[in-house]
């Protein structure tokens, strides 16, 4: 264990690019003997490196030996660490539940978000467990274990938390209508106002203006957005994400002015895993009222911004990836 502390120091200290070495060094301190570590301070920076090598493994489509880094970064903090190391413990169990869940361990995934909902200080802090939960137990339950769920999740339906676990879950069992109406609620909730119709001639004044910060914004300007990893925002893009979806099945009219509030709130607050769809959803509706240059530019926009994307450490970039296939024809019509 000491040989991979002193790895690990060195890494760090003169070339911290160096992943082989930083991966020697982690392995060679999780195959130690950890009980010899006793002082806080030190198992604290354990924690933050196994946390580290976690990310940098799921850049490397390895979730696998990510989840294992995150669940040993999870060992060295005590039992008190949701008092003492609330930061680091809320990030290597968020991690932890969504490297479960693109392994499709539905057990793994409850596990973690049922610890973070019992010591979360925030609604924020659980949202991302709670969604990370929602997708897994969603691909795997069957219909009558949904729908079991569902009666006693939305008991408390005043509840964001419920409304987005709910939304997420109806949208995968097809139940298209409750899912709409569950996601409607939840940006409700979040402060969205009600959508307009495509008819509306004030949506159609905001398109327009849209349009044009679009067209006057270079392409690389977009790539030059922050990343923005607020848990609530990230969030709320993905019940719009959900939305759009559904939106094609009942109702396509709302679907201009819920794209159009997605590219909104990304050229205001940045870019998350979800913004491809942002820009694939609004593309598809200016081609579907005419005007089909302006569209395709924005399926481009897409598929540069998912590109982007994928090579930051978005956990989350491999579901947006499939959504992003059914809008690759706006580059090409």
């Amino acid at each position: 264990m000491q040989y991979g502390m002193a790895i690990s120091a060195y890494t760090l200290d003169n070339c911290p690019d160096n992943n082989e070495l930083f991966f020697t060094a982690i392995n060679q301190i999780n195959h130690g003997d950890t009980s010899v570590i006793s002082d806080p301070t030190q198992r604290t920076l354990l924690a933050k490196l196994n946390l580290k090598a976690g990310k940098l493994s799921i850049v490397l489509s390895d979730y696998a030996s990510a989840l294992s880094l995150f669940e040993y970064g999870i060992s060295y903090l005590g039992d008190d660490k949701w008092s003492s190391n609330y930061g680091i413990s809320l990030n290597l169990f968020d991690a932890a539940a969504e490297a479960a869940c693109v392994l499709n361990n539905n057990a793994t995934v409850t596990s973690y978000t049922e610890q973070v909902v019992a010591n979360a200080i925030s609604f924020d802090d659980s949202l991302n467990c709670e969604y990370s939960f929602a997708e897994c137990w969603a691909w795997h339950a069957i219909y009558d274990e949904i729908l079991k769920y569902l009666t006693s999740l939305l008991k408390p339906i005043n509840t964001c938390t419920g409304l987005a676990v709910a939304a997420k879950c109806l949208h995968h069992v097809g139940l298209f209508k409750e899912s709409m109406e569950a996601s409607l609620d939840m940006l409700f909730k979040l402060g969205e106002q009600p959508f307009r119709d495509i008819s509306d001639n004030t949506l159609h004044t905001d398109m327009m203006k849209m349009n044009e910060t679009l067209r006057n914004t270079p392409d690389d300007s977009i790539l030059n957005l922050h990343e923005n990893k607020a848990k609530k925002f990230i969030i709320t893009m993905n019940i719009f994400s959900n939305l759009c979806y559904v939106l094609h099945h009942l109702n396509p009219s709302l679907l201009g002015a819920v794209s159009l509030r997605m590219v909104e709130l990304t050229m205001i607050n940045g870019l998350v895993s979800s913004s491809p769809l942002a820009f694939g959803y609004y593309g598809e509706v200016l081609v579907a009222t005419g005007s089909v240059k302006e569209g395709c530019r924005l399926g481009k926009y897409m598929k540069r911004v998912f590109n982007f994307l994928i090579t930051k450490c978005y956990g989350s970039i491999i579901t947006t990836s499939c959504s992003c296939q059914r809008h690759t024809c706006l580059q090409e019509d």
